[in-house]
């Protein structure tokens, strides 16, 4: 009973550290030292249980410039933060589904996933009964001002979503879908990703979409081995061009999570054997186009740190941001990592990591970064950190 107390205590201490930006790190705990990048917003909800730490203030967020909609970890409901130009960031509107129920159904709200695109929220409505099969399809918002409705009613729904400017990919079980937002500022089906075989994409996967590559990763495939398939637009169809498996056996969970950036692709192994000895995980760098993809680095954590790393990761430019996990809450981690690749230079190099815990998800707009925090106990704290300026410029003197 007393280590249970003094492990919930220490919890709480993390939490309470989170929540201040007062997590920093120990130059001791690295053979490695990496500076701090600070939180510059954590989202807090009034509405939720207090202390809203230990139960966790919302169940996912997603960002894009100065908006940020987060789902209710308790309410079903979507909170929308907005950003002032050069300020901070302040609670807006409670958004709450306010579809009639049908027959049979007696609960309506919203739940994940979620994707702010652009100065839109897309989020997947629901009505669930005691009686009845629930229900599902996916809800844009549109703001006019102060005020937001819903401008469109898509009769689809999905396990994830990827974005990709105005476009956004929907992780189902079968065919995925993509839509992207016309000049009307309606979204519209422009194609379809097929799965490479029947019930490839049934199992447990992470999405990507850049520009005409799709990338998927089943990250339980082969005794959880894992796998990541590549797909690039060609004549109008989304065609499977390369299947990536890693050198390492079962359990490396290669695939658990994955991004793309025009000739790039990143695959997060949190299983693979790190060859430090401390830890696990790697993240795989490929480099191709078509069906010639070769790896071109294998990154790890940096050293001194005893965490699962690549559980989730971001690329986006020449920025890479990666999460590492631990059950533990260890006053030295986990961190969140932010990696970068130089003009002159391809490989990729630690530039800084983030206070901030276990990362379920992670996105990058512009010069910030929006980690999804692992709650004590469930749900997220969306976090916005601001990234410092490239070492290098884009466009070298």
């Amino acid at each position: 009973m007393m280590q249970q107390r003094l492990l919930i205590a220490a919890r709480r201490t993390l939490a309470v550290l989170f929540l201040t930006g007062s997590l920093f790190v120990s130059a001791a705990s690295f053979a490695q030292s990496l500076p701090t990048i600070r939180t510059t917003f954590g989202a807090r909800n009034v509405l939720e249980p207090s202390p809203c730490f230990e139960f966790a203030c919302f169940n996912r967020a997603s960002y894009d410039g100065n908006t940020l909609a987060a789902i209710g970890a308790t309410y079903p409901a979507v909170y929308v933060f907005l950003r002032l130009s050069s300020g901070p960031w302040y609670q807006q509107r409670v958004l709450q589904n306010r579809t009639a129920l049908a027959p049979g159904y007696d609960t309506a709200g919203y739940r994940y996933p979620i994707a702010v695109v652009g100065d839109d929220i897309l989020v997947t409505a629901f009505q669930s009964g005691p009686d009845v099969p629930a229900t599902c399809a996916t809800h844009v918002f549109g703001r006019t001002g102060t005020s937001w409705q819903v401008k469109q009613v898509i009769d689809t729904c999905a396990g994830q979503f990827a974005k990709d400017g105005h476009r956004i990919l929907f992780g189902t079980a079968g065919q995925m879908p993509i839509y992207g937002r016309g000049a009307n500022g309606l979204f519209s089906e422009e194609s379809r990703v097929f799965p490479p075989s029947a019930g490839i994409f049934n199992a447990q996967k992470s999405i990507a979409l850049h520009g005409w590559t799709v990338v998927i990763g089943t990250p339980l495939a082969n005794s959880e081995t894992g796998a990541a398939y590549i797909f690039q637009r060609r004549s109008g169809q989304w065609l499977l061009l390369e299947t990536l498996v890693p050198d390492g056996g079962g359990g490396t969970r290669f695939g658990a999570s994955v991004a793309a950036y025009e000739y790039n692709v990143a695959v997060g192994a949190p299983g693979a054997v790190n060859p430090s000895g401390v830890g696990r995980g790697l993240i795989y760098m490929y480099t191709g186009v078509g069906d010639n993809w070769a790896i071109s680095q294998e990154i790890t954590e940096p050293p001194g740190t005893d965490n699962t790393f690549g559980t989730a990761l971001a690329m986006r430019g020449r920025r890479l941001v990666v999460s590492a996990d631990n059950f533990y809450p260890y006053a030295t981690g986990p961190f969140v990592y932010l990696y970068e690749r130089g003009v002159r230079q391809s490989d990729w190099t630690p530039r800084g990591q983030f206070a901030t815990g276990n990362g379920l998800s992670i996105e990058l707009s512009g010069s910030t970064a929006l980690v999804d925090v692992e709650g004590l106990r469930f749900g997220t704290f969306p976090a916005i950190v601001n990234l410092p300026a490239l070492r290098e410029p884009d466009v070298a003197p």
